[in-house]
């Protein structure tokens, strides 16, 4: 997977922040705001819902270490239906639209698209949110990528409390998705290895549309 400039990923639990630190906290008051980032990111990692293979954070200018988003990278099985039979994108897609909204929170904007990567399909969504209690705004992407020729999704979210960085975190996640591959071992999490893992059509028989 292809990162945009700006994102340093890691494995969760093993941070090299030395290591770290040479690409995003280059100055000495830089290295406490990256370093509190990289430890709140580790803290969410019991709290999230499946196998989280990669973490990372953004940090658009090295020189200040200033933490501007969190990204997750989730291994999960494929979602099933109410008659146990394994969802495509599409239909998990349309389940997405027929939810309420989740409690607890004022949306400002909620969006849900099906869209076509190389890796396979994948529903993505677009949020603006605010807790019901709170002030700040949060800026949410997420895209479920059904990798062709496998029983699985790979959930990769972007979170920013910068909600001016939303149609920013837009591009920079259909980067990612679009360059994102996996092979036999699982994700491929680097910018130029892997292969597609299967055949053009889903083995779940997505439509396409």
């Amino acid at each position: 997977m292809s990162l945009p400039a700006g994102w340093v990923v890691w494995t969760p639990g093993e941070a090299d922040l030395p290591g770290l630190r040479a690409n995003a906290a280059t100055t000495k008051r830089a290295i406490l705001p990256f370093s509190r980032g990289v430890a709140a990111v580790e803290r969410q990692v019991a709290k999230v819902r499946g196998d989280v293979v990669q973490v990372g954070v953004r940090v658009p200018d090295p020189a200040v270490g200033l933490v501007t988003g969190s990204l997750f990278l989730t291994h999960l099985p494929r979602p099933v239906g109410k008659d146990g039979k394994p969802l495509t994108a599409r239909q998990l897609l349309e389940n997405r639209r027929a939810q309420r909204q989740a409690r607890g929170r004022v949306y400002h904007h909620q969006e849900l698209s099906l869209v076509t990567v190389p890796a396979g399909r994948a529903v993505l969504s677009n949020e603006l949110w605010r807790k019901s209690w709170g002030m700040r705004d949060v800026a949410l992407l997420a895209t479920e990528i059904f990798p062709r020729g496998t029983d699985s999704v790979f959930r990769l979210e972007l979170t920013s409390s910068y909600r001016e960085l939303q149609p920013t975190l837009m591009a920079e996640i259909s980067h990612m998705a679009y360059s994102f591959t996996v092979d036999r071992r699982g994700p491929d999490t680097g910018a130029d290895r892997g292969q597609d893992a299967g055949p053009e059509a889903d083995a779940e028989g997505d439509d396409g549309a």
